[in-house]
């Protein structure tokens, strides 16, 4: 998936239920960060 979709896909995603959608999106960026910390 290209980064411009994913960007759309996002918006989507934050339009229809904001609250849920930035949650989704933070909880996704912990998991990354996460996982960097522990390698």
């Amino acid at each position: 998936m290209s980064v411009p979709q994913l960007v759309i896909v996002l918006a989507k995603v934050i339009k229809v239920n904001s609250l849920k959608g930035i949650g989704y999106v933070l909880g996704d960026m912990e998991k990354q960060i996460s996982v960097s910390d522990a390698n």
